[in-house]
């Protein structure tokens, strides 16, 4: 199937390697779920290779985008953003203003949206029963659970669910890897404020309703150290010097060299000192603030980097192959986690939200009534100016480069559909949960990975690059004269 960017096939390219996402696997039917194989449609294994994407950018890789003011400035839009009234970006803990009677009409306005999911069949059991119990129970744990206004830290990684309970419900029985009641996962050495508590739940305990400094939601309790007072608090987020965790799985260690737990890529803790190859950190435990050790280097460094491409693209691709996991599942990320995270270790904030990640940019461009020519013009004139993420409805994206006639993004994605023919379409029963009536296959990746942006062309959710809506632009702010320029070209 031809490209609305090109036909062509990009010279040195084998055919095996850039063949139709149907010829890849042989199938008799049609089923509806099947892995990915190794080499994704379109791609090669050069595509994962760092270098081979910075040789493209030259002296463009090392180019500082923002620091300083610029980036201060950046965060502090941010921090403004709102959705539907409420705070969407990344807000102050300590300054966010706490209004009990808000949050309680705040908890009727989500109780009121998962009975009406119910009802429309978008939230239900694995077995497809509607769970009219599970809405009872959080109805009553949120409607009894008491105000408390306390200061926490998290000493683990624990989900942060969107209402409390640990029962899983889904859109699609199917879809058993999305839980729609998982929205974000909290990550140990994380701030957050608590402002209500449950009532027990039988079988699941207590629940509290916290807020950290990018969303809201429920998250057991026992993952929190004890309350600090706000002078504490204001001295362990806003320490001057700094260790930021560029990696995971980064070990923490006592002082008597025990091995005592993991950062996560995107944690910083308070500088305390240097012994040697040991940073001394400071870091919440079961018991409260304590003196803890991280070995300097490969993952691991004092204070935040100068935000290149080169930098950011580094701290991407270690990460390549790193398991999918919807608003945190099984302690993985999805894509905007991933993005987030990332920005965190340069000390730039964007929001959790993908959407709210499509706002904010130094730049924000608006491409949805573009082509897909016009479009990929617009996305690598866009990355001239600096780190540029693509969102679609639902999902969000890091620009790679081009290779060829394709387009290479980076993301954390769990699949892409490929639309059956007619025949594989009969032998499936005529399921016909496609484009045109028919079936398709949906692809599982569960990773993070580079791939061309065709990926998903002829499927009912159509290609990557037809689905992006908006850019977002990490760069230096352009000059009013510039900036007054059309940012769009007539769709062709």
């Amino acid at each position: 199937m031809c490209s609305a960017v090109s036909c062509k096939t990009p010279a040195g390219s084998g055919a095996s390697d850039r063949a139709a996402p149907r010829a890849l696997i042989a199938r008799r039917a049609c089923p509806r779920d099947l892995a990915a194989p190794p080499i994704l449609p379109y791609a090669r294994p050069m595509h994962s290779v760092l270098e081979y994407w910075l040789d493209r950018m030259g002296a463009q890789a090392d180019a500082v985008l923002l620091e300083g003011a610029e980036l201060r400035a950046h965060n502090e839009r941010v921090r403004a953003l709102r959705q539907e009234g409420w705070l969407a970006g990344r807000w102050s803990l300590l300054e966010r203003q706490v209004d009990q009677k808000a949050i309680g009409a705040h908890f009727e306005v989500n109780i009121k949206k998962l009975r009406e999911a119910i009802g429309k069949g978008k939230r239900m059991h694995l077995d497809g029963r509607r769970p009219w119990d599970v809405a009872k129970q959080v109805e009553e744990a949120m409607r009894g659970s008491e105000p408390r206004d306390a200061l926490r830290l998290a000493f683990r990684g624990t989900p942060i669910r969107c209402y409390p309970t640990a029962t899983p419900l889904y859109d699609e029985p199917w879809r058993k890897s999305f839980d729609m009641m998982q929205c974000a996962r909290l990550r140990p050495g994380e701030a957050v404020r608590v402002l209500r508590r449950s009532r027990a739940i039988a079988g699941q305990g207590e629940w509290v309703y916290i807020w950290t400094d990018y969303t809201e939601g429920w998250v057991d309790p026992a993952a929190l150290a004890p309350a600090i007072d706000a002078k504490a608090m204001a001295a362990y987020l806003g320490a001057e010097r700094v260790a930021v965790v560029t990696r995971d799985r980064r070990p923490l260690f006592d002082a008597r060299g025990a091995l005592v737990g993991a950062a996560r890529l995107g944690a910083r803790f308070p500088l305390l000192g240097r012994d040697g190859k040991q940073l001394r950190v400071q870091v919440p435990t079961k018991a409260g603030l304590a003196e803890l050790r991280l070995a300097a280097g490969r993952g691991v460094r004092e204070g935040y980097a100068a935000l290149t491409r080169r930098a950011f693209l580094e701290r991407a691709f270690a990460h390549l192959d790193a398991p999918y996991g919807w608003g945190g599942s099984g302690g993985h990320r999805d894509c905007s986690r991933l993005l987030m995270d990332l920005f965190d270790t340069f000390g730039l904030h964007i929001p959790r939200n993908s959407w709210m990640q499509s706002r904010a940019g130094v730049t924000s461009v608006d491409v949805a009534k573009l082509g897909d020519v016009a479009k990929a013009h617009a996305i690598e004139a866009a990355a001239k100016r600096g780190l540029v993420l693509l969102y679609m409805p639902g999902h969000i994206m890091l620009f790679v480069g081009r290779e060829g006639d394709h387009l290479f993004a980076l993301h954390q994605f769990s699949g892409y559909l490929v639309p059956c023919s007619p025949a594989e379409t009969r032998a499936a029963g005529g399921r016909g949960d496609g484009k045109d009536g028919k079936a398709e296959t949906m692809y599982r990746v569960n990773r993070t990975a580079v791939t061309s942006l065709e990926l998903g062309r002829g499927s009912s959710r159509k290609a990557y690059i037809e689905r992006i809506t908006k850019l977002a632009i990490i760069g230096p702010p352009i000059a009013p004269a510039a900036a007054s320029q059309p940012t769009s070209t007539p769709k062709r």
